[in-house]
């Protein structure tokens, strides 16, 4: 499910990841069986220097509601999180840690 500028998913899930790859395909893993459909994940990284992009880019190859924004230099969590909050495209927004992850009725 993909969303045209023009319409809007229910939740945008917000992920900031720096330097995270060994727990980000979990954590990714977990928003994709959300028992909710209507949503959208945007991964900030906050430029990693790990294998975070690969492991990003292999799980959203197969589902268009992933989206991932890198930034060119670190900036920390509070602005990479403002960062989202202009991008989401969602009514709702829910926060997740790229090392936690989500109950599958979390959303």
């Amino acid at each position: 499910m993909s969303y045209p500028e023009s319409i809007q998913p229910r939740v945008s899930v917000i992920v900031a990841s720096y330097n995270n790859g060994r727990y980000l395909g979990r954590c990714l893993q977990s928003l994709g069986v959300q028992s909710l459909q209507d949503f959208e994940v945007l991964v900030i990284d906050d430029c990693s220097t790990d294998d975070s992009r690969e492991i990003y880019t292999s799980f959203s190859a197969n589902d268009p509601r992933f989206r991932y924004h890198e930034l060119p230099e670190n900036k920390g969590i509070t602005y990479v999180r403002n960062i989202a909050f202009e991008l989401a495209k969602g009514k709702y927004i829910a926060v997740l840690d790229a090392d936690d992850i989500a109950y599958p009725t979390r959303l």
